[in-house]
């Protein structure tokens, strides 16, 4: 059994383009969600949700993320969001390239739900 045969999802990686912050337009930009495109296209697999914490100035956080896999023609970069059976998330982090002796096989992307 291949892991093409988990992707199963109906997946888009989406990119946006870096704009002029407006309220600090001398040295900032951000991303025009509202102006993103669709990168790719296709099917992936997403994981069951993990978590991770972490100590900032003694006050602990707690990330809440899943592991998405996707073949790869996907390409995803640190910057992309996806949607991912309709749901928004945002790319944690650099993508992991898992690889085999012949090529690459997949990509493993850490995301994040986005709530708003």
């Amino acid at each position: 059994m291949s892991i093409a045969s988990y992707y199963i999802l109906p997946v888009q990686i989406l990119r946006a383009p870096l704009i002029v912050d407006r309220y600090n337009p001398t040295s900032a930009t951000q991303r025009d969600w509202a102006h993103a495109t669709v990168a790719w296209t296709g099917k992936g697999w997403l994981a069951p949700k993990g978590s991770q914490s972490e100590d900032m100035a003694n006050k602990e956080q707690s990330l809440a993320f899943s592991w998405l896999f996707v073949p790869p023609a996907a390409a995803p970069l640190a910057t992309d969001r996806v949607t991912i059976s309709g749901l928004m998330y945002q790319v944690y982090g650099d993508p992991v390239t898992a690889n085999t002796p012949r090529g690459l096989h997949h990509y493993e992307v850490r995301v994040m739900s986005v709530n708003g």
